[in-house]
């Protein structure tokens, strides 16, 4: 099997108008959809996993006109929301889209924190994505990576946040992880725009994560 990630973006504003109130709000990130499903009715059933002020998540969901139903379980930094939203003609594209093309798409789907979406396809070949790969109008997308598809290491790394994952590939591109280390906490913190005790705090939850031991064969 192959696979092949890539970020796709609508060409102006966002794909559905609950994605901009969580994406533009200070108290919330969108982290990612963990299940999605069209509805007989033309309705959408989603499982959403967001970071921050969970009650802030629940006031955004019920203030939506295009959210029908919604319940969000929570900690005190993290929501998991169950919603039934309205489609826009943009979403309904891109569920025609998928269903037209001959692969599957992995969950869970990533908010990238400007509007993109991170989604990893699985086929039975690099011929499955060329058509695939041509978004409906409206939309742009930009190949992250291709290869053989390796199950469990997909698992693994969707356990972390959006952020995580940020911190984790500027580790991997700056050398973090090389021997001899070619990168220090604070030349990630200065790539990344945050202080090096955030660095630390990051990568030390991207290894617990990575390293636990119900991960590990």
């Amino acid at each position: 099997m192959r696979y092949v990630t890539f970020v796709a973006r609508p060409t102006e504003g966002y794909f559905h108008p609950v994605d901009r109130a969580l994406l533009e709000d200070p108290d919330v990130t969108p982290e990612a959809v963990h299940h999605v499903e069209l509805l007989s009715d033309g309705t959408i059933a989603m499982v959403a996993r967001v970071s921050g002020d969970p009650n802030r998540y629940r006031e955004i969901l019920a203030e939506s006109e295009a959210v029908l139903d919604f319940a969000v379980s929570a900690t005190s930094d993290e929501g998991i929301g169950y919603s039934r939203i309205v489609p826009n003609d943009r979403t309904v594209a891109l569920f025609e889209h998928q269903r037209a093309t001959e692969f599957v798409v992995e969950m869970p789907v990533e908010y990238t924190g400007d509007g993109g979406q991170r989604y990893t396809i699985v086929g039975s070949g690099d011929h499955v994505f060329g058509d695939g790969l041509e978004p409906p109008e409206g939309v742009d997308v930009t190949v992250e990576s291709v290869g053989t598809y390796r199950p469990n290491v997909a698992t693994v790394f969707a356990s972390l946040t959006t952020r995580e994952r940020d911190v984790l590939r500027t580790a991997i591109d700056l050398g973090y992880y090389e021997n001899p280390r070619e990168a220090t906490q604070t030349d990630l913190a200065r790539e990344l725009d945050i202080s090096p005790s955030a660095v630390g705090k990051h990568l030390r939850n991207i290894e617990a994560s990575v390293f636990s031991s119900d991960r590990l064969p």
